[in-house]
């Protein structure tokens, strides 16, 4: 759910042009006639086929709450393709119990295969049960054998699923992953009643929490009385508040398994995603206020590689939604956090750090957000669904696919958002790596030195802001409300990192973006102010 706004920002950083990845990749787009499109789905793979759970058959959430994920473009089928054959074939949710079948008209599920199920949970969508947008509080189970079964005798599909109610599986936006027996449900929110992007207390109104946690457990009996043991939750109110983003399954430098949870939406005190990530393991996890994320923040496809002769953990994403993207070779921000076509890739070292690149290939239109990779089954892949570098031949070769998601017309179209702007993209494009090749590819550089700190004295009523990093004393400042007109403006004087004061009472709007500026140089920042 995005409720985001104005400005734009070169923040004059060039790329190297001369790094390189040491791998080619390639996009081939491939079609299946008549195949139509589903966005933000949960999937599962059996035998060369992918099974589509869930989702929504219309593009970008609009603004109004009236149009806000309506029932009519839920996805009511359960989706099997196979991309071999290209060809597809569907069945009704309509026979399940109306619990599962609410839940399978829903968005944004957290899911997982282990072996041959699918692990299905939450879920935001409407109910007719209670006339309204609910997170579903299910743990449903699929078993693929049997789903697939059941559709190739045209029968009644609810025989291959079971589930479980439980108020800790009522979780929308999350990630859910699976390592040595455990789930790690990772972050994600509640979100009751209709979306509003004026908030809770406009009506209609709503109830949002996030989990802050990553909430861990098994599931005894999973096909047949599936029941939750074990469970625990580690809980962090500053760095696990996120959702909506990617986390992936990784190997660390000591040769252990666990996963990143990278960027997300929003940061605490400010409508941005996080830049920074949190690393997961067995033990617990770590915060990363070492790196900086600035490619790719929503979820989107995404490809994890394991090079071992290198020591390096590739994690690569494919279009998309981000703050940051280059333009012409210069790294851009917009805190509108548009649609990008960027393909990036972060790389692990064997010392533990990150480093982020965009590859020189792009995505051929906005495509990637809420989108899925699918990846090739047999040996270059291991249970956690990495791809092994070393297992592949020297040659092009195709490791998956990447299916569905949203295509957007442009990069900002939230605030002018009718419906049509948008839509669920029913493209496949096939995704080759070849060791024998290069990427040329564009490093993002290190943290941004330019900086704005910002506070309030609500004693005093007052913006305190600090210029951190700029090479003139004297700056411009600019405050911009959500509609993206100048409501302050000023040539302030800043020395010594000591604060210029402005008051409330001259900016009538309770939000905004502060923006700085001198002849060669600007950053913005939003910001609350009531």
């Amino acid at each position: 759910m995005k409720k985001l706004l104005i400005s734009f920002l070169l923040l004059g950083f060039l790329s190297n042009a001369n790094a390189q990845l040491n791998f080619g990749i390639e996009l081939e787009e491939t079609s299946i006639t008549n195949l139509y499109g589903v966005q933000s789905f949960a999937s599962g793979q059996l035998d060369g086929e992918w099974f589509i759970l869930g989702g929504r058959t219309d593009g970008l959430h609009q603004r109004q709450p009236f149009a806000a994920f309506a029932a009519s473009d839920n996805h009511s089928n359960i989706l099997r393709i196979n991309p071999q054959s290209q060809t597809f074939s569907t069945a009704s949710v309509s026979t399940l119990p109306t619990k599962v079948q609410e839940q399978m008209l829903s968005t944004n599920l957290n899911f997982c295969q282990v072996d041959e199920n699918v692990y299905l949970i939450g879920g935001f969508g409407y109910s007719n049960t209670t006339a309204g947008h609910v997170t579903h509080n299910l743990l449903t189970v699929v078993n693929l054998p049997t789903l697939k079964q059941l559709m190739d005798n045209n029968q009644d599909v609810s025989g291959a699923f079971s589930f479980i109610e439980d108020v800790n599986m009522t979780v929308t936006g999350g990630y859910l992953h699976h390592l040595n027996d455990t789930f790690y449900l990772v972050g994600g929110q509640e979100f009751q009643g209709s979306y509003n992007p004026m908030g809770p207390t406009h009506g209609p109104g709503f109830f949002q929490q996030y989990t802050e946690e990553i909430r861990k457990f098994q599931v005894a009996n999973p096909t047949t009385n599936p029941t939750i043991v074990n469970y625990h939750a580690i809980k962090d109110t500053d760095y696990l508040h996120r959702r909506d983003y990617n986390v992936g399954a990784q190997i660390f430098p000591d040769g252990s398994r666990g996963f990143t949870a990278f960027s997300g939406v929003f940061q605490k005190t400010v409508d941005l995603p996080w830049e920074d990530g949190v690393d997961i393991t067995e033990n617990g996890y770590e915060h990363r206020p070492d790196f900086s994320q600035k490619l790719s923040q929503y979820h989107s496809a995404k490809l994890p590689i394991y090079d071992s002769t290198n020591t390096e953990m590739h994690t690569m994403f494919f279009g998309g939604i981000a703050q940051y993207f280059f333009q012409n070779g210069t790294l851009t921000s917009d805190p509108n956090v548009p649609f990008v076509k960027t393909i990036s890739v972060i790389t692990r070292d064997k010392n533990n750090l990150f480093t982020e690149q965009a590859i020189n290939l792009e995505m051929p239109a906005y495509l990637g957000a809420s989108a899925e990779f699918f990846p090739i089954e047999g040996e270059y892949f291991d249970h956690q669904q990495i791809l092994h570098l070393d297992k592949l031949p020297d040659t092009k070769t195709l490791v998956g696919f990447i299916f569905g998601g949203i295509e957007s017309s442009g990069p900002n179209i939230f605030f002018s958002n009718t419906g049509t702007q948008s839509g669920a993209t029913n493209k496949i494009f096939k995704v080759y790596v070849d060791k024998s090749l290069s990427t040329s590819v564009k490093s993002v550089p290190a943290e941004n030195e330019l900086k704005i700190i910002a506070g309030l004295d609500i004693e005093k009523q007052l913006i305190k802001v600090t210029a951190v990093g700029f090479d003139e004393t004297k700056l411009n400042l600019e405050i911009f409300n959500m509609k993206g007109k100048l409501v302050y403006q000023s040539k302030a004087r800043f020395i010594n990192d000591v604060p210029v004061e402005v008051s409330l009472d001259e900016i009538q709007c309770k939000m905004g973006v502060i923006r700085l500026s001198s002849n060669n140089q600007s950053v913005s920042t939003k910001m609350m102010f009531r």
